[in-house]
């Protein structure tokens, strides 16, 4: 029994100890030497209720391993750090494995933050920067916050900052706003870098040199009209001239996005990684698409394409994994090595260029077809980086088919015209009409008068398909001369002939018509019938009894 009470008494103690050990000051110096005859004495720390304080004036000592920094053995009780507006640097490694701290303000004086700095802070959430003028990070295994990105949900710019260094919030993918103050006047490349989950993006009104106008919710470079960051709300601002690099990398929420036609240029990576993006208008006067700009866009399915693109990089469309039709305008002039590869839905290519451009052997890595103008067609097959893929010839003129009223019945193209091939079309009238003819667009002149037909098209041609209802009146009702056409039975079936042109209908003795056909040209169609008896057969050169026995 008298063991139970002294383990009760120690747990008691410890218990007790632990609570005023998180809530008792503790202090001491981590000032760094600047000669030989100084001391550390410049900095000093204080750690009580959860919060660090680093005060004093003048740089902070680094450390090689997190159980050198003074305050390692109450590292778990250390929730806040507070860094002074007189501190002028943060040490290497100086709050490594403060596994719960969740908030950070750094001074305004700070100019550097030595390597891994807040490595393990895997609890961090809030960051208030106020250091104006931190310029140190050189690539981004360096920058502060690099290693615990992902935990941070809130990053806040002071008044007094002026320069946002590069990398500073890469990968913080959680932090869903921000806003820019007045005073920021420079903003190294890629500080914003994978900042995929921002849905508001603010600038001061009385910024002179960064805007975010007409509430577009991205960040402008006002007097270049360069959007230099982006997000899944972003409507791009008609004045926008380039879209910079990176400005849109990871952004997750983005499905639809309509590039002004007044964007000149796009820079590499502007659009990787976002997944979600499924539909994408590309500028009028856009002529290169850089290295890896749609890379890993999953969801993209449907590209309008630039008239006036040039270039397309290296990666410019990989992994895109939903893209089945690429259409390259006649102004392209090069593909880099692997622009298109690893779409694996991707089936046809259609390259309009009359010029061949130039490719590496492995520009284009899919396994569907690629489709080039005609004329241009002998010399992509002895191109040899074009030959290996399975070429087809566009025709170089216009043809289309259309219904005169779709309700009428259907018109479609079974078989596109190409160099050395004919078109082949089809009429179907809807229940209660009939085909009448094909007709030209525009002049209304008449094409065929056959529903299905076969020809050679050498010019631009847009085709009508005309229906009618169908009637019982008769065409011609007078007696067909003997030397129009000619008709005979065998069974149920009634042979026509003619030598020319011939429209024909049948019809029974209750006056319905049961049959149609046409013959083009010299030739014999066969019409079957139902059952015996008085049929006419009803054409454009008059008509003729048969009996079916």
């Amino acid at each position: 029994m008298m063991k139970h009470i002294v383990l009760i008494f120690c747990i008691s103690l410890l218990s007790t100890a632990s609570l005023w050990a998180a809530n008792a000051p503790y202090s001491g110096y981590c000032g760094r030497k600047i000669h030989q005859n100084s001391d550390s004495t410049n900095l000093r720390w204080t750690l009580q209720n959860g919060v660090l304080t680093i005060s004093g004036s003048g740089p902070m000592r680094g450390y090689e391993s997190a159980a050198q920094t003074p305050w390692y053995a109450y590292r778990n009780a250390i929730q806040h750090l507070h860094i002074a507006d007189s501190v002028s640097t943060v040490g290497s490694k100086a709050f490594a494995k403060c596994s719960l701290l969740s908030s950070v303000y750094i001074g305004n004086a700070v100019a550097s933050i030595d390597t891994a700095a807040f490595e393990g802070c895997n609890n961090l959430r809030t960051v208030e920067w106020n250091a104006a003028n931190c310029d140190n990070f050189l690539i981004y295994d360096y920058a502060p916050f690099f290693s615990v990105a992902s935990s941070i949900r809130d990053f806040q710019f002071g008044d007094s900052v002026r320069f946002v260094p590069a990398y500073l919030c890469m990968g913080m993918q959680k932090v869903d706003s921000l806003y820019l103050p007045a005073a920021v006047d420079s903003i190294s490349p890629y500080a914003f870098r994978m900042m995929g989950g921002l849905q508001s993006i603010i600038v001061s009104e009385n910024n002179p040199k960064y805007d975010s106008r007409d509430t577009c919710n991205a960040l402008m470079h006002t007097s270049s009209n360069t959007l230099l960051l982006g997000c899944a709300t972003t409507v791009i601002p008609a004045q926008t001239r380039t879209i910079a690099e990176q400005a849109f990398r990871n952004v997750r929420e983005l499905t639809e996005l309509v590039i002004p036609d007044g964007v000149r240029t796009i820079g590499r990576e502007a659009f990787y990684g976002c997944k979600e993006l499924a539909t994408l208008t590309l500028p009028k006067g856009l002529r290169r698409i850089e290295e890896y700009t749609f890379t890993d866009c999953r969801s993209l399915e449907n590209v309008l394409w630039s008239d006036s693109l040039e270039y397309i990089g290296r990666r410019g469309f990989g992994y895109c994994d939903s893209l089945m039709i690429m259409i390259l305008p006649n102004t392209l002039q090069q593909l880099d090595e692997m622009a298109i590869t690893n779409c694996p839905k991707l089936e046809q290519i259609y390259c309009l260029a009359d010029t061949v451009p130039q490719i590496e052997y492995n520009s284009i890595r899919f396994g569907g077809e690629v489709w080039v103008p005609c004329p241009s067609l002998p010399d992509y097959q002895t191109d040899a980086n074009w030959q290996i893929q399975t070429l087809n010839p566009i025709y170089d003129f216009l043809f289309t088919t259309e219904s005169v009223n779709p309700v009428f019945g259907s018109a479609q193209i079974l078989q596109h015209p190409g160099c050395e091939e004919k078109a082949h079309i089809l009429a179907t009238p809807a229940e209660g009409f009939e085909f009448d003819r094909w007709a030209e667009k525009g002049s209304g002149e008449t094409f065929s008068v056959l529903a299905e037909d076969s020809f050679y098209v050498a010019r631009d041609l847009s085709l009508v398909a005309m229906f009618k209802q169908q009637s019982t009146d008769l065409i011609y009702f007078e007696n067909a001369s003997d030397d129009a056409f000619s008709v005979y039975t065998s069974g149920s079936d009634i042979i026509i002939s003619a030598d020319s042109d011939l429209l024909i209908r049948v019809i029974d003795a209750a006056g319905g018509c049961v049959a149609s056909a046409a013959i083009r040209g010299e030739g014999t169609t066969v019409v079957s019938v139902s059952g015996s008896g008085v049929y006419l057969v009803n054409t454009t050169r008059g008509t003729k009894k048969v009996v079916v026995e």
